[in-house]
């Protein structure tokens, strides 16, 4: 301890304040500038310890880079001491020890130091020891201090032994201090970011509010397992007048996964001032199956930037963020499929999304003036939603199906079966629903209360077009708008917007270089160009735009492999959007024991699909998703990655020839569905072997030469084929029921089939025999697809979500099996389907190379329209 009226360079000692885990705090005066400061010294004892002078030079750095009014103020450095700012006031645990604030002081205090994170965060400064020990309270408002664990650099906090203590352990063994207030990833060695410090922030404003903390425990680890898997008791259970919008506001910091919490702290400080300001109470948090509206009126209207700017933009637009919650994703950064819809009165969004990690996709609507979103029974699998005019139906595509279901929920209804890839509809005034069934080919249009569908465009294949998509009907209710894609683009910043008119059947090109072409009642045409909304104007009655294109919104999602912009539009001026840019999902390739452990088979990242091992093992074939989709071989021996095909439109649904000299594929083009192959080996062109009228999968082979397969179907939606190559080509099929069924999978001997079935109302995988007598056997219990055997058939390998299931057999002449077993469940399944390695013990799969996580908050800018005119 230093005496008062010691000197520590022109600073005299006046008084000892307290202490830390790393420091002593003193009061002085500078005798130069006659101030009163704060003066941290290292301790005496610690004064030769390397790791501690290191923290402490560390503090001093960080807290210099910082200058607000919510963070301590650091004045200067000395050998083993820092000068700060002296705060009048007390620290928020000692006011803690007399118990919880206020709800006004906990909203303000609350704000203050949400507003000193973000200020540290946007210096990509993580403070990681956030605790009531660590803030002020003042007359000017709360202080950060202690930045002595701060980091910037990207590697996580592995040991405890250094993480200081408000206080002690005591007798009775139970914590009390800094591990209360850690993230469950910190306490597990991961990666720390901002997320970080806002878990400690939840549990801070939960103490703040309850005079509780949000986790305890008598033993360490107790206390770890509480902050690990429990959830808080109810604030509002301890303080019945709590608005529930700031229960929800700290739950949403204190989600488990980083993922799914409040993503920065600017959203919890604009959060808290609106529920000082007096806006809506019912604003929920991040929660399973339902968006909310993460900022409310009074911040709207304060006009806050939330980080997407509108150029020109003659007044500032309120905005809300709409997040789902922990186990809920979106569809759109996943896949080449719209995700969101708004109706037209701007009062309902749809959107389709993941309800847990790995399940298939559902749809969900959400009324504006309402908290709660409904999942859509019998939606499984939904994409592409759409409103019918009045606003009272959406329609979407499902499992090859276009249907339409009442938004307060009901019987979804089918309206058009056979559909393959659906790439958009739009439900007109005039009673019809035009749609692109396929990624390949011309609009169809249906009457929406049911019945025939017949064709109103085909892209003219002699100029390159390959397929019409992403329609629009314009309110003269005589023409259509709608992306053309030709086999020359390589980027949907290529593609070309045109009008067709519904009198003639003839089209014209109004826009070319951009895709998602959209018409807004102020008399513009808005579409995406390189991950940005442009708008120009429009002149329905003469089909023409005129002007240059005006720049109107960065950062939203738009795929480049199928031009989808993630955006929507109401005639009230509202838009919903998904920020992101140009993104498709980007993957790795990887190696995959049984028990889950990875290696990287290359750090080549692209959107992959559908990976297949040569029967040699030595090369991968796989399909790239681009504006046109080719296919690419990747040499494990020479580790290079060259292109295989490059046939006009999508090639796709590939599988080795037995020898492995050759790969059969499906090209797609302009509603030409073909069967082809290529040698690997050796030059030469592709050759067609099968022409069908729908598409056609090839998956692998039976002893007697003949291909095996998946066709669709319009009646049976899908049926696995056996083809015998001709000439003439002649197809028996396998399976041939009123339910899908996909994904063949032959033993090398060819006696089992193993498939998917959609006959119980989801995926399930069934064997079949193709010797004796048909039988046929489900071998999954609870959902499965991708069936892939090992080589000597003694081993079925599915995936049921992110789980990879095994199933061994027992006998294989009468084919008596085990119980499906679980290998393990992580999120390999970046690209569809994986393989069996030649060893039986590892699968190809794909790995995510996407950094920014699965989860994009619905953005939501109320009044938009109308815009400027140019």
């Amino acid at each position: 301890m230093i005496v008062p009226g010691s000197r520590l360079g022109p600073y005299e000692i006046v008084s000892r304040i307290g202490a830390g885990g790393m420091g002593e705090v003193y009061k002085a005066r500078d005798t130069r500038l006659d101030r009163s400061v704060a003066v941290k010294i290292l301790p005496a004892e610690f004064a030769h310890n390397a790791q501690l002078k290191l923290r402490l030079e560390r503090e001093a750095k960080t807290i210099s880079q910082l200058n607000h009014p919510n963070i301590c103020t650091l004045y200067d450095v000395g050998d083993d001491y820092l000068v700060m700012e002296l705060l009048d006031g007390e620290t928020l645990a000692d006011r803690l020890a007399r118990g919880p604030l206020p709800l006004d002081q906990v909203l303000r205090h609350g704000a203050e130091i949400a507003d000193g994170l973000d200020r540290a965060h946007r210096a990509d400064i993580i403070h990681r020891d956030l605790k009531p020990g660590n803030i002020m309270l003042t007359t000017s408002g709360a202080k950060l201090l202690d930045f002595g664990l701060a980091k910037s650099d990207e590697r996580p906090l592995t040991e405890f032994s250094g993480v200081t203590q408000q206080k002690p352990l005591t007798a009775e063994g139970t914590i009390l201090g800094t591990f209360q207030y850690m993230a469950p990833e910190q306490l597990e060695g991961e990666h720390a970011d901002a997320r970080t410090d806002i878990f400690a922030l939840g549990a801070v404003l939960y103490e703040m509010a309850t005079g509780k903390r949000a986790f305890d425990g008598k033993t360490r680890s107790s206390l770890i397992a509480a902050i690990v898997a429990a959830q808080p008791r109810p604030i509002r259970e301890l303080q019945p007048l709590t608005p529930k919008a700031f229960e929800n506001v700290v739950s949403g910091c204190l989600a488990k996964d980083a993922d799914y919490r409040w993503q920065s702290a600017r959203d919890v400080k604009l959060q808290l001032d609106a529920i000082a300001a007096g806006a809506d109470e019912r604003m929920p948090p991040p929660r399973r199956l339902a968006p909310w509206i993460a900022a409310t009126v009074a911040a709207l209207l304060l006009g806050a930037a939330m980080g997407w700017l509108l150029r020109p933009r003659p007044r500032a637009s309120p905005r809300l963020s709409l997040a789902l919650d922990s186990g809920g994703t979106l569809l759109a950064p996943f896949y080449s499929r719209l995700s969101i819809a708004v109706s037209s009165d701007g009062k309902t969004i749809a959107y389709a999304a993941k309800p847990d990690a790995g399940a298939t996709s559902m749809l969900y609507v959400r009324r504006l003036d309402q908290f709660d979103a409904h999942a859509i029974t019998g939606s499984d699998g939904a994409y592409d939603p759409f409103f019918s005019p009045d606003g009272t139906w959406v329609g979407f595509f499902s499992v090859g199906r276009l249907k339409k279901v009442p938004i307060d929920g009901g019987v979804p209804v089918d309206l058009v079966a056979g559909v393959v890839t659906g790439r958009g509809a739009t439900w007109g005034a005039d009673g019809n629903i035009y749609f692109a069934p396929r990624h390949s080919g011309g609009i169809w249009k249906v009457p929406a209360s049911g019945g025939k569908s017949v064709a109103v465009s085909s892209p003219d294949a002699a100029g390159g077009e390959n397929s019409h998509r992403w329609p629009q009907l314009l309110p003269d209710r005589k023409h259509l708008l709608f992306t053309v894609r030709t086999d020359r683009i390589q980027s949907f910043d290529e593609a070309s917007i045109a009008v067709l008119s519904l009198d003639t059947g003839k089209w014209t090109t109004v826009l070319q270089g951009g895709t998602f072409g959209r018409y807004v009642p102020t008399g513009h045409l808005l579409f995406m160009r390189a991950g940005a909304i442009y708008s120009v104007p429009f002149d329905v009655q003469n089909v023409r735009v005129s002007g240059a294109p005006v720049r109107r919104l960065d950062d939203v999602l738009c795929s480049d492999s199928s031009g989808v912009g993630q955006f929507a539009v109401a005639d009230s001026g509202l838009l919903a959007f998904i920020p992101g840019g140009i993104g498709d999902q980007q993957s790795t390739l990887v190696w995959v024991d049984q028990q889950g452990q990875s290696q990287p088979v290359s750090d080549v990242k692209r959107p992959f699909a559908r990976p297949r091992l040569s029967p040699d093992g030595r090369k991968i074939v796989m399909g790239i998703n681009a504006a046109n989709d080719d296919l690419w071989i990747y040499d494990l021996d020479r580790t290079t990655l060259s292109r295989f095909t490059s046939e006009p439109g999508d090639e796709v649904q590939q599988t080795w020839t037995p020898d492995g000299s050759r790969v059969f594929f499906e090209s797609v083009s302009n509603d030409v569905f073909k069967l082809m192959w290529k040698p690997v080996t050796t030059a030469g062109d592709a050759v067609e072997v099968y022409r069908s009228p729908t598409t056609i999968w090839a998956n692998g082979w039976l002893p007697d030469g003949r291909l095996v397969g998946a066709v669709n179907n319009p009646t049976t939606q899908s049926d696995i084929f056996a083809l015998k190559l001709g000439p003439p080509p002649t197809m028996q099929y396998l399976t041939h029921t009123a339910a899908a069924e996909t994904d063949p999978a032959v033993t090398a001997d060819g006696h089992w089939l193993a498939y998917t079935s959609f006959e119980s109302g989801r995926s399930e995988i069934f064997v079949q025999s193709l010797t004796g007598t048909p039988e046929r056997w489900q071998v999954s219990i609870e959902g499965g697809r991708e069936p892939h055997w090992s080589r000597d058939g003694n081993h079925l390998y599915f995936r049921n979500g992110y789980k990879m299931m095994a199933v061994d057999v027992k006998d294989r002449d009468s084919f008596a099996t085990t119980h499906p077993r679980l290998l393990f469940e992580r999120d390999y399944f970046a690209c569809d389907d994986f393989d069996v390695a030649p060893d039986g013990q590892h699968f190809l799969m794909c790995a995510s190379a996407n950094a920014s996580g699965r989860q994009a908050p619905i953005r939501v800018i109320t009044d938009w329209l109308p815009l400027p005119r140019e």
